[in-house]
């Protein structure tokens, strides 16, 4: 995985079990956060790429992140397993689309 591209400074959860940070999370929090962080990646990094095929999966990512399912699997329903605002998330979201893209539309 190759975020060379993308604005990692703002990480969604500050700290994975066991590194003894502030912020003590559950492994089932570091997998939502890590869900999470990979479709913002795929979102960001996918949508000017040269194959359909590519562009395809920005898309999907961006579906999935601005979807308003709370279904089991969903976004929403990943932002709830780490307590997380899920606007704070698609703003990210955003925002490193923008940074990466320039003038695009981002959502």
């Amino acid at each position: 995985m190759n975020a060379s591209h993308i604005d990692t400074s703002q990480p969604l959860i500050p700290t994975v079990p066991g590194e003894g940070h502030a912020k003590n999370i559950s492994p089932d929090q570091s997998l939502a956060a890590a869900v999470i962080e990979q479709a913002i990646e795929d979102y960001v990094k996918y949508a000017g790429a040269q194959s359909d095929d590519a562009r395809e999966f920005s898309r999907s990512a961006k579906r999935w992140l601005f979807s308003k399912s709370t279904d089991v699997h969903s976004f929403l329903w990943w932002c709830e397993i780490i307590d997380i605002n899920h606007d704070y998330v698609r703003r990210l979201a955003r925002d490193r689309f923008a940074a990466h893209h320039g003038d695009q539309q981002a959502a």
